[in-house]
């Protein structure tokens, strides 16, 4: 267990699917600012890998789950992200909504083709974003999937679909 106060805040429980058991979760470090609202990250506190991420609305105080994510701001430049198999998110704190349920739909694409197919998709991302500008990287099948996966996993009225700069298929 980590002695630092910041990491451990507070705990709440939440009901599961099984019905009348309860999980308990902890605050997991502070909130993170991005563009139109704040994320919040919890972990559960007997599985580390039992993890989610919210992210607050400002304007209208709507909570956004991002089961078994972790979005953190570390280790990206500025209007850069990118996700990790295990659903670590990485994204600017320049990102809004759209973004990071873009960056999640990445996370979708893990979650389905497995680790491996994963890998090989991510590498193609990467390379794709470093040779061409950001307009035609959203164009990139890869991204293109990313934004399909997540425009469903969050629905009709979510953010990544009702942005259109984020190409989903059939678009």
């Amino acid at each position: 267990m980590s002695k630092n106060p910041s990491a451990i805040t507070y705990t709440y429980a939440a009901k599961n699917k099984e019905g009348d058991q309860f999980k308990e979760y902890r605050k997991n470090g502070g909130e993170y600012n991005y563009r139109g609202g704040n994320v919040q990250n919890w972990t559960n506190v007997d599985n580390n890998k039992d993890r989610y991420a919210v992210f607050t609305k400002l304007k209208s105080g709507e909570m956004i789950n991002f089961p078994l994510a972790e979005i953190t701001d570390s280790w990206v430049f500025k209007n850069e992200g990118y996700t990790l198999s295990d659903g670590s998110i990485h994204a600017s704190l320049s990102f809004n909504l759209a973004l990071l349920e873009h960056e999640y739909g990445h996370f979708l694409q893990a979650m389905f083709l497995g680790k491996k197919a994963f890998e090989v998709i991510s590498q193609l991302s990467l390379v794709n974003a470093a040779v061409h500008s950001t307009e035609e990287h959203r164009r990139f099948w890869t991204e293109v999937d990313a934004s399909t996966r997540a425009a469903i996993f969050f629905g009709p009225k979510s953010d990544i679909e009702l942005d259109k700069s984020q190409p989903k298929e059939g678009e």
